[in-house]
């Protein structure tokens, strides 16, 4: 799910809102409005919930996007270097859709596959091309 944040001018977050509509209106009368992914909110989260960390001030960024405070935007850079490294390789799917079974191992495997996208996780599989149409058409019938 996508998220966005509404911000000061300063980029102090006001509040966070998964509603569109909301964040372009706020847009639309000059509040700062950022999108924010998935593993930047997954690592906001683990920040202010570091000990010592007060108030939301360690997660502010600058107009170029980067953090207030180095150490913030040394651990983002280690954050997201850590989440580029992971790769998930996937069993391979079945071809043959003999019975239910097989219909239903693809369909778990496709679902699998967009939940790795919607966490940003890297992920490889054999005949990707080939299942991912295929099952999402299974699914719909």
């Amino acid at each position: 799910m996508t998220h966005w944040q509404v911000c000061h001018q300063s980029g102090r977050v006001l509040f966070t809102t998964d509603s569109e509509v909301t964040a372009r209106n706020r847009e639309q009368f000059g509040w700062k409005v950022i999108k924010v992914d998935k593993s930047r909110e997954q690592f906001h989260e683990y920040m202010l919930e570091r000990p010592g960390a007060v108030g939301d001030d360690i997660v502010r960024k600058l107009k170029d996007g980067e953090y207030v405070h180095i150490a913030t935007q040394l651990r983002w850079e280690a954050w997201q270097a850590s989440r580029a490294a992971i790769e998930i390789e996937l069993p391979p799917v079945c071809d043959a859709h003999s019975d239910d079974i097989d219909k239903g191992y693809d369909i778990c495997h496709y679902r699998t596959q967009e939940c790795l996208k919607k966490q940003g996780v890297k992920f490889k599989i054999e005949g990707a091309e080939r299942w991912s149409k295929s099952a999402a058409q299974l699914e719909s019938k």
